[in-house]
This record gives C-alpha cells, sequence and structure tokens, in this order.
C-alpha cells in the first residue's frame, strides 16, 4: 500500500464551520478513554460541514471523531485494516498566545493501531496499549537510538525522553482552521500542550 505524504495545510477551515464543530462536539456522545475526552459526532451534520474543505473526500470517510485534550496524548497510530489518510483538524485551544503542537513520526507501524505507553498502566478500547517505546517494537524506520534531545526539549518534554526512543519527527502546529494530513500507519502524538485545553477533530478514510 502506498504511503500517504504528511502534508500541512494552513487556513483552509473558516471560523463559521469551526464554530459549529465546537456547538456539534457539545452535543455529542461521549465514550470512555483514560487520556482524553473523546466524543463520537453520530451527526451528518459535520459531513455536510466538512464538504467545504477540498482536502476531504467526505465520501470516503470511515470514522470521524472529537477529542478534547487537557494533557500530552501518547505516541499511537491510527490503521485498522481499511483507513488509508488521517486529518487532523485542529478546532479550538483554551489559549492563543501560544499553541500547543502535533507531533509527527518519520517512522510506521505497519500492523494494527497501538498506543506506546511506557511504564504506565493503561489500556484502552481502540489502539490498544503497548509497554515500553516504539523502539523497543517492530516499527518501520527505527533509528535505534534516544530522539534528538534538542526536539524533545522543544516540542515534547510531557513524558519521559525514553518514550521516544527510536523515533524521529517533524512538529506543527495545533492552529485552528489549519489541517494536517497523514498516513494512518504513520506513529504520531500530541507534543507540548501549552493550553489547558485544546479542542479537534480527527477524521480517517478509507482506502
Amino acid at each position: 500500500m502506498e504511503i500517504v505524504e504528511t502534508t500541512y495545510y494552513e487556513n483552509v477551515v473558516n471560523k463559521d464551520i469551526l464554530d459549529e464543530l465546537v456547538s456539534i462536539y457539545h452535543e455529542a456522545d461521549s465514550y470512555d478513554d483514560p487520556n482524553t475526552e473523546a466524543r463520537l459526532h453520530g451527526d451528518n451534520r459535520v459531513h455536510e460541514l466538512l464538504k467545504q474543505v477540498p482536502q476531504i473526500d467526505v465520501d470516503r470517510i470511515a470514522v470521524a471523531h472529537f477529542y478534547k485534550h487537557y494533557d500530552p496524548y501518547f505516541v499511537h497510530t491510527d490503521w485498522h485494516g481499511k483507513e488509508k489518510e488521517n486529518f487532523v483538524l485542529p478546532i479550538a485551544v483554551e489559549d492563543t498566545s501560544t499553541y500547543p503542537n502535533l507531533v509527527v513520526y518519520d517512522q510506521l507501524w505497519m500492523d494494527d493501531g497501538r498506543t506506546w505507553v511506557g511504564e504506565y498502566d493503561l489500556d484502552f478500547t481502540v489502539n490498544r496499549s503497548l509497554k515500553g517505546a516504539p523502539g523497543h517494537h517492530n516499527i518501520v524506520g527505527n533509528t535505534n537510538m534516544d530522539i534528538d534531545k534538542d526536539f524533545y526539549d522543544s516540542y515534547l518534554g510531557g513524558y519521559p525522553l525514553e518514550m521516544y526512543y527510536g523515533l524521529s519527527g517533524k512538529s506543527y502546529p495545533f492552529i485552528p482552521g489549519n489541517l494536517i494530513k497523514m498516513d494512518t500507519r504513520r506513529l504520531h502524538s500530541t507534543g507540548k500542550t501549552y493550553s489547558k485545553w485544546k479542542l479537534g477533530l480527527t477524521i480517517r478514510l478509507f482506502e
């Protein structure tokens, strides 16, 4: 399967759409996740709004759900045998003076979606947890070394450096109205969260 190129689009979703998505989020049903307030949209209004975003092929949406983070989220992947593109749409942040960031890594995990939790005792309904760091497992492009310390200090730091063993990557500002596209098998995580919270929508498309 061809690898989807990671792409960062700026100013592709207008404020009216973002405001409507915030309203839908507050009406949506929640589901359990130990690290976030995640909500399924369950509402065709989301698809109708996304029709105004040319980068997203609404007819191929496999899943779309909201998430609200208060703390950095673990390194994880989102492939479940049917999805190809993974879009992250920042919707709102608590503090716009310093934006959070999303880190997309160079490495791939070719199996079903997983979440690397270091030594934490956590499990998830989706993207089941793996103990240790990604570099302790069979990731494609493993550097077999610690992540760059300057990169870690600048963009990560929410968890111990050793949890990012084997990784290299790039950070993208989590700015509402921008859009980040990546392969669903691409490892990614929340970077430093300068705001008290951030709200986003993840959209995954069928292959």
